[in-house]
């Protein structure tokens, strides 16, 4: 792929706007017409938030569809002056499959105009594949009908966010007993030392592999070695832990609804 990073962090959007203005003529469109749609689609995400997920230029637009056509996943057609494109059956898929195979978590209203957008424009996707060529072989139509299962799809991000929300309630349990087990143990008299490596045995939080807690904890200044363990655990889960929970909560429920 040698489009740039804003085009790859937001593909869902511009493969979108590359579908639908490949949709919307069978002449071939133009980089504007992806350009706008880009726009259009952003709106209706991002409108409480009065902005859009990305500000694309146009020139952005252009490396990406001429990415597309050096692929093969889509043909230029030079009109007078300027350039037309037209999505191959390849790049019909391509795209299509770029944009469902992403998990949206991060973005849980970009999952919802995902959702939209298969689950209503997919019969029309579905006959752009099938007359992009003269033969619809079955292992093609069973690969667009799986692309294009909104249900699936729906599915998938649902055990997705699950999975996120079983880990953060992981690491919620575990820094509340690890805490815990620092005061328990440093009451009872135990070496500050000590008490961290049982930490570490009971507890090892997710990058333990990579410095393990007792390395973690000793590279810090006296003063905050204690904290750390005592009152920091506590602290991460109510100010980033908990609120995370609540959202992946709620996610999860306004998943649950569009079923």
């Amino acid at each position: 792929m040698t489009y740039d990073s804003l085009s790859l962090r937001h593909e869902l959007f511009i493969a979108a706007a590359t579908l639908g203005a490949h949709a919307n003529t069978s002449e071939g469109f133009r980089q504007r017409d992806v350009k706008f749609l880009i726009d259009l689609f952003g709106n209706w995400v991002e409108l409480a938030l009065q902005r859009s997920p990305a500000s694309f230029q146009n020139t952005q637009v252009l490396r990406y569809l001429d990415s597309l056509v050096a692929e093969g996943y889509a043909r230029k057609i030079m009109k007078k002056t300027h350039p037309y494109y037209r999505l191959t059956r390849t790049g019909l898929l391509e795209l299509l499959s770029r944009m469902v195979e992403k998990p949206q978590l991060s973005r849980g209203s970009h999952f919802f105009f995902l959702y939209y957008f298969v689950h209503n424009y997919g019969p029309r996707i579905e006959e752009l594949v099938r007359t992009e060529g003269r033969q619809f072989p079955y292992a093609l139509k069973v690969e667009v009908e799986r692309l294009l299962n909104a249900a699936d799809l729906l599915g998938r991000e649902l055990k997705y966010a699950r999975q996120e929300l079983a880990k953060i309630e992981n690491r919620i349990d575990y820094a509340r007993k690890s805490s815990a087990l620092t005061v328990s143990l440093l009451e009872k008299g135990m070496p500050f030392a000590q008490v961290v490596k049982e930490a570490e045995r009971k507890y090892p939080y997710d990058l333990n592999s990579q410095k393990p807690l007792s390395e973690l904890i000793g590279g810090l200044p006296e003063p905050a070695q204690r904290w750390e363990l005592e009152t920091g655990n506590l602290r991460r889960v109510v100010h980033m832990w908990a609120p995370e929970k609540m959202l992946l909560e709620s996610y999860i429920h306004a998943l649950e609804s569009l079923r």
